[in-house]
């Protein structure tokens, strides 16, 4: 295999690993999305289930089941936080403007080694940012699950006993 057909298949895999990591990028996004939109409609239905509860009537709620719910709408809005942080725009390496226009001048020699070192460059700064995002993610789902179960306890301690 002579060197322009060995550059050309390295070209090739850089490509198709570039591709697939800028995917997982946009699919890590759209599950802090995900997660944001989860956190906020759990607290909504907590605090309303809450309001709804105590509305008209004296209720007393026992102070493990307070804690225990404002355990899990702290835990919520951290899930939320992390959301937004798997969102946060990130700086990759890219080809400004003067690097394009540095290309199209006739005098300038550009092959595909320069090509593949900008893709691998890339490459690895995409890992590095979804790496960050896959433990923010993984964290905030976490998060939710813990979240649910205080919920859940909290409920079970308000209501007492069942009847038997």
């Amino acid at each position: 295999m002579n060197q322009e057909t060995h550059l050309g298949h390295v070209s090739a895999l850089l490509a198709e690993q570039l591709a697939e990591e800028r995917a997982k990028k946009t699919s890590f996004e759209a599950r802090g999305m995900a997660v944001i939109s989860a956190a906020g409609t759990l607290v909504g239905i907590t605090t309303g289930a809450v309001a709804l509860a105590a509305s008209g009537r004296s209720v007393t709620f026992p102070g493990t089941a307070q804690r225990l719910l404002v355990a899990a709408l702290v835990m919520l809005v951290l899930a939320a936080v992390l959301g937004l942080l798997v969102n946060v725009p990130v700086r990759l390496p890219h080809a400004g403007a003067a690097d394009l226009t540095r290309l199209l001048e006739p005098h300038v020699r550009s092959g595909p080694e320069e090509w593949n070192r900008a893709k691998v460059d890339t490459i690895l700064a995409l890992r590095r940012v979804n790496r960050g995002r896959a433990w923010a993610l993984t964290a905030a789902l976490l998060l939710v699950v813990v979240a649910l179960v205080l919920m859940m306890a909290s409920a079970a301690v308000a209501l007492g006993p069942l009847p038997g």
